[in-house]
């Protein structure tokens, strides 16, 4: 992660010492990670609203074989990488002989070249997508994580910016997940990942014991009242996320 994402971590680690985080987890996430004078884990926002109509999900006949849903994010997170993500996702389905979903974000057209066994939308909600999924690639943001752990779906996140890191090291504490760095995001990696995420039994029950623990969604109302309490709190000491994300860039793999 070169350039521009590695200074932007660097501002959000220098100011982060001074403001006090709410997480958007539940603290069976964090596993006692976080510092509880610091960060107070309280629980999964709730889902959005559906807006607007979207019909079947774009599954078709996907439903006869294993299905990869790639969440490709919004274009401050894949910016000069893109292209490069959704021809590798789409190779490495055909060469695990699996099918896939690609959801575009904010690129409305697929790639020049897209895998015939591939289907591609610039966006479906994941809540319809999800429950004819075997495994979610994405970039460890925490609604999308937090859909694939409510629908009991094994994940490979493949950091890039802010908190990922610190989601993923979560995550793989849970046995939910494989992480990579995407510098190594070739048809080769993907392809070894997929297989195990999609083989190995200890994943899929990891992620469908995640699933019966997902009720403990958070009101806005109480997260506005928690800020509110801590409007006068004292400046808290540094978090820990900032050595965390260090230490995924080197063990990501």
């Amino acid at each position: 992660m070169r350039g521009r994402p590695n200074s932007v971590a660097r501002v959000f680690d220098s100011v982060r010492s001074r403001i006090p985080t709410i997480a958007l987890w539940p603290d069976w996430v964090t596993r006692g990670v976080v510092n509880p004078r610091d960060t107070l884990a309280v629980g999964f926002m709730p889902a959005p609203p559906r807006l607007g109509s979207f019909g079947p999900a774009p599954v078709g006949s996907l439903q006869d074989t294993k299905l990869a849903v790639f969440v490709a994010g919004t274009i401050g997170t894949t910016a000069g990488w893109f292209d490069s993500f959704v021809r590798v996702s789409g190779a490495a389905c055909r060469a695990v002989g699996c099918r896939g979903v690609i959801l575009g974000g904010d690129c409305a057209e697929p790639p020049v070249g897209l895998a015939d066994c591939v289907v591609w939308r610039p966006f479906w909600p994941l809540a319809q997508v999800l429950p004819y999924a075997d495994v979610l690639v994405h970039h460890g943001g925490i609604g999308t994580a937090a859909r694939a752990l409510e629908h009991g779906v094994p994940q490979l996140i493949v950091l890039r910016v802010f908190a990922q890191a610190s989601n993923a090291e979560w995550l793989r504490a849970l046995g939910v997940c494989s992480v990579m760095d995407p510098r190594v995001y070739s048809v080769a990696a993907v392809s070894d990942h997929l297989c195990q995420l999609l083989s190995q039994v200890e994943y899929q029950r990891a992620a469908a014991r995640a699933a019966r623990r997902c009720d403990s969604e958070v009101s806005l109302a109480r997260i506005g009242h928690l800020l509110e309490a801590w409007r006068d709190r004292p400046a808290p000491g540094r978090l820990p996320s900032g050595s965390i994300r260090r230490g995924m860039a080197h063990r990501a793999t």
